[in-house]
């Protein structure tokens, strides 16, 4: 394989190890998620939670996967496809931007699911009616 080919299947693989993993991400706390949201009382905001969770996860993995430079400090193409090493360090880079992303969405979310447990635990019937001491 040339490593213009190498080229184009390492950064082909690497997108798709990140959906992969974005896919993943999503998968296993998309449950949980609806769980959550759905124990909000004003339901657009739920709704809007719930669609908006899934598509900030891929957008984010998508921007971090896109974020890495692959120009190497020129606009040298023969440059960037002489050095398989680093084709291969640049995929590396492109999914671990890509997981990166996942992680910084996934703790925005966790504080918005902090925020929204919070409002929940106090709206609840049983806190509002206790004596206060």
């Amino acid at each position: 394989m040339r490593n213009e080919e190498f080229l184009v299947f390492s950064y082909c693989l690497a997108g798709l190890i990140s959906s992969c993993l974005a896919f993943a991400v999503y998968s296993y706390l998309r449950l949980p998620f609806r769980q959550i949201a759905g124990a909000l009382h004003q339901k657009d905001w739920s709704q809007i939670m719930k669609k908006a969770f899934p598509v900030s996860i891929f957008l984010l993995a998508l921007s971090g996967f896109l974020f890495v430079d692959y120009s190497c400090g020129g606009p040298n193409y023969t440059r960037i496809v002489a050095d398989r090493s680093k084709i291969i360090s640049m995929s590396q880079g492109n999914i671990s931007e890509t997981a990166s992303s996942i992680v910084v969405v996934l703790f925005v979310w966790a504080l918005a699911v902090l925020l929204l447990l919070v409002t929940v635990f106090r709206n609840r019937p049983e806190v509002k009616g206790r004596d206060k001491r």
